[in-house]
């Protein structure tokens, strides 16, 4: 498939996708610019954001192209669904109008630097209502060096399958996630961890993750944030529920170093993008 991208003055240069993180609502085009210059954007922090400082959206609302609003910075560190089901975090708010056809445009500090990339809005109606979110540009830098050396998001697993939370929630297990198999030769094997088993008098539950270095996981939403924090070959801390005994299965769960086994992105393995398998 091909793109393209509308330049100025009406230069529509052609694209390609390289890679896609629909998780995070952030897509890497080749464009192919090489009789029409482009002119990169300047990148700002989103880490000194703060909250009343001055924001500038751009967009094509309704396909209105190359349109300007201007607000402030409303809120920081909020959350909302994805399409695909998970949970988009750190985002930053905004009450300069987004409008339907602004996702993917740049959210500016008051002196043009990009800060965020708009991605969604909330409303009742369709239509603005002060309340706008982009992606902090540190998060786009980082899933954008991904995508650009593999094609797609190479994430660090566990190796475990786990029960849902909804399904949890219906058996009133604790909070955490509970691990229903730990394959032979996985990360989470190797660490120790136990599996959910089937047994003569019932079923005998599985370890339940209730922290990673430090941070508690509730949910499996948690447990995605948690390791997002690392890169596929980093070691970390897992805390399970065992017996109902909080423990650390030899001290150490380990994350595979998956980027080793290929450098070529037509190659990496596709299942990385899920967590714990289907």
């Amino acid at each position: 498939p091909s793109s393209a991208a509308t330049g100025s003055p009406k230069s529509t240069p052609q694209g390609s996708p390289q890679g896609i993180d629909p998780d995070k609502d952030i897509a890497v085009l080749k464009i192919d610019a090489a009789h029409t210059p482009l002119k990169p954007i300047r990148l700002g922090s989103s880490k000194g954001v703060e909250v009343g400082q001055s924001a500038l959206a751009i967009g094509n609302p309704f396909g209105l192209d190359h349109t300007l609003t201007s607000g402030v910075i409303s809120g920081l560190g909020r959350s909302m669904e994805a399409t695909t089901g998970r949970t988009m975090r750190n985002l930053i708010q905004t009450d300069a109008a987004v409008n339907p056809g602004n996702s993917g445009g740049p959210l500016l500090d008051s002196s043009g630097r990009m800060i965020g990339m708009n991605t969604a809005m909330f409303s009742t109606s369709g239509m603005s209502a002060g309340v706008g979110f982009a992606i902090p540009v540190h998060t786009i830098r980082s899933i954008a060096d991904r995508l650009i050396k593999f094609g797609v998001i190479v994430c660090p697993v566990l190796g475990i399958t786990f029960l849902e939370g909804r399904q949890a929630r219906l058996l009133h297990l604790p909070d955490g996630v509970l691990v229903l198999s730990v394959p032979p030769g996985s990360p989470a094997a190797i660490a120790g961890m136990q599996g959910t088993t089937r047994e003569v008098e019932g079923i005998a539950l599985g370890d339940i993750i209730v922290g990673v270095e430090g941070s508690k996981v509730e949910d499996e939403a948690d447990l995605f944030d948690a390791l997002e924090n690392h890169k596929p070959g980093d070691t970390v801390t897992i805390t399970v529920l065992r017996d109902g005994v909080p423990i650390v299965p030899t001290n150490k769960g380990l994350i595979p170093d998956y980027q080793q086994e290929t450098n070529d992105k037509k190659q990496a393995p596709k299942a990385l993008r899920v967590l714990g398998g289907s």
